[in-house]
């Protein structure tokens, strides 16, 4: 056992994959040809093939809750090997399928591998183009960087010549922008095309290998490149999501964008989860009521701004939204009363709180829809936490109880030492 523990921690995303349906209907033709005497037979090796197949899930999936990192490839290998024909992203009326998306990684690898491209940079808005260049990357063994489509083209310039070697692929509107930066650039269009045509490639990342590299807003200096490897990303998803938890009809709409590492964090956990990804490249309030109902919208993130134009559109024409039933929102400090207004008029749905920082890989803190009801009810905001300051050798500096409402978190160094502590809220 300890051999197979140590062995799916070097497992290849191909050597877990069970081509079960194709078995299954190969069977089917051989069950009519031979007849009712090899019927029992046929079945009894579908259930082996099944078998294989949840075991090879199950074995992957206990590897990474004991602590075992591994590429963020195999997620989607996962997801893949759970149901490859189920609907995992869709955006303006297009669909693709965890299957899809997998051989879509796989052609997107080769495109890369052809470039001889060391770094991925996208610029864009998003859709289907982030999990597949985030995937796409994974299988030829280099990061991926979404960059901010809204800088100018001499600040894209000055991060895409930060990276190396990069292969540049940016949406029509922002090809002139990028100009011939990197490598060159080339369009998503022709990205996909030739992804679809390109023989496959399917490189094993090292757990320790940088997976994405996301710049900080630098609103006090150059932005500031933040690494996240394969095992940052992979040990925040498996031990912040269930594997396949997500219900069958269960869709996540997705508006942030996807140089924030909300965008990436929301590609692995929904996947993970087995719940299904619609696309907003372009935040408008009244296209986003409308989606959650057209395409009976279960789980949807927003920054502040955009809750804040929701609840106004929602105000301003009332709409039931009998589908939704969690409303996540973070990115910045949000007004009590406008949390207060949402709550008035969605009250069946959950609103959780997040709060996170793209060196943690996402979200270190959460307020629950619970504590949202009980914090209306009593008027308080804010829960009891332990906090504490660690540094890089794993000693702690400070662990101590905070009361709700008295204290936020702040960045510290101290003497080389950085982490996050505590300060009073009026300090």
């Amino acid at each position: 056992m300890a051999e197979r523990h140590a062995a799916v921690c070097r497992v290849r995303p191909r050597e877990v994959r069970q081509p079960f349906g194709d078995h299954v209907a190969g069977n089917l033709g051989a069950t009519a040809a031979h007849g009712h005497d090899s019927a029992l037979q046929i079945a009894l090796a579908d259930v082996e093939e099944l078998s294989a197949t949840l075991d090879n899930i199950m074995y992957i999936w206990t590897a990474l809750s004991k602590g075992c990192a591994l590429s963020i490839s195999l997620l989607l290998e996962m997801a893949v090997s759970a149901n490859p024909d189920r609907a995992t992203v869709a955006w303006d009326g297009n669909e693709l399928t965890t299957g899809g998306l997998s051989d879509l990684a796989d052609g997107g690898a080769g495109v890369i591998a052809n470039a001889g491209a060391r770094h991925v940079a996208y610029v864009g808005t998003g859709g289907a183009m982030l999990p597949t260049l985030m995937f796409s990357a994974a299988r030829a063994g280099v990061p991926v960087t979404p960059l901010n489509y809204r800088l100018s083209a001499t600040d894209l310039r000055k991060l895409i010549d930060r990276l190396p070697q990069p292969l540049v692929v940016a949406d029509a509107p922002y090809l002139e922008a990028v100009g011939r930066a990197g490598n060159g650039a080339v369009s998503s269009q022709v990205f996909l095309r030739n992804a679809l045509t390109a023989d496959p490639v399917n490189v094993f990342a090292e757990p320790e290998q940088v997976a994405v590299v996301l710049f900080t807003s630098g609103t006090t200096s150059r932005p500031k490149a933040v690494e996240l490897t394969h095992a940052n990303l992979t040990n925040y998803i498996t031990q912040t999501v269930e594997f396949g938890s997500a219900g069958t009809d269960d869709a996540a709409l997705i508006c942030v964008p996807p140089y924030h590492i909300a965008g990436v964090s929301a590609v692995l956990s929904n996947l993970y989860a087995g719940r299904r990804m619609v696309y907003l490249p372009r935040f408008d309030a009244e296209q986003w009521i409308g989606l959650i109902s057209e395409q009976k919208i279960t789980n949807a993130t927003v920054v502040p701004t955009m809750l804040d134009r929701i609840i106004e559109a929602l105000e301003a024409r009332p709409v039931q939204l009998p589908s939704l039933k969690t409303l996540a929102y973070g990115g910045s400090r949000v007004p009590v009363p406008l949390v207060r207004r949402a709550l008035k008029l969605l009250p069946e749905v959950g609103f959780v709180n997040a709060y996170g920082l793209t060196e943690t890989s996402s979200t270190i803190a959460v307020l629950t829809p619970d504590d949202h009801r009980q914090a209306d009810r009593a008027n308080d905001i804010g829960v009891d936490f332990w906090a504490s300051l660690r540094r890089t050798d794993g000693k702690d500096l400070m662990m101590r109880a905070v009361k709700r409402g008295t204290h936020q978190i702040v960045h510290r160094r101290i003497d080389n030492d950085e982490g996050f502590g505590l300060a009073p809220l009026h300090e």
